[in-house]
C-alpha cells in the first residue's frame, strides 16, 4: 500500500494522518486500515474515544473507491456511537467533497 497512515489518540480523538494519492491501485488496504482503526477503540478507556478524524492535509487525491471507504467508515463509527472528521484537505479534496456533498454526511473542519 503506498498511501501512507499513522493513528494516534489525541484526548476523546482517534486521528488517522494520511498521505499520498489514494487510488484503485491502494484500495486493497482499505479494509485493513479500517480494521486498525476500530481496533485502537478501546470502550473502557478514559476518555472514552468519541471523534475519528481523518488529518488529510497531505493527501494529494481521493478516488471514488476510497470515498467510499470513508463512507464505510462513517456507518462503523455511527454504530459505535462516533462521529467522523474530514480534516485538513487539500484544495483538490475539498472540491471532490463539495462536489460529492459529503458536508451533507461528515463533519468537515478546515
Amino acid at each position: 500500500m503506498t498511501i501512507e497512515s499513522q493513528i494516534a489518540r489525541e484526548g476523546d480523538r482517534l486521528v488517522v494522518t494520511l498521505a499520498g494519492r489514494m487510488t484503485f491501485r491502494d484500495y486493497a488496504g482499505a479494509g485493513e486500515l479500517l480494521g486498525e482503526i476500530f481496533a485502537r477503540i478501546d470502550p473502557a478507556a478514559e476518555p472514552p474515544v468519541r471523534r475519528i478524524v481523518f488529518n488529510l492535509a497531505a493527501v494529494a487525491m481521493v478516488d471514488s473507491h476510497w470515498l467510499g471507504m470513508f463512507v464505510r467508515a462513517q456507518r462503523q463509527a455511527e454504530e459505535a456511537g462516533l462521529v467522523v472528521v474530514l480534516k485538513s484537505a487539500t484544495p483538490a479534496v475539498a472540491r471532490l467533497f463539495d462536489l460529492v456533498q459529503f458536508n451533507r454526511v461528515f463533519q468537515i473542519e478546515a
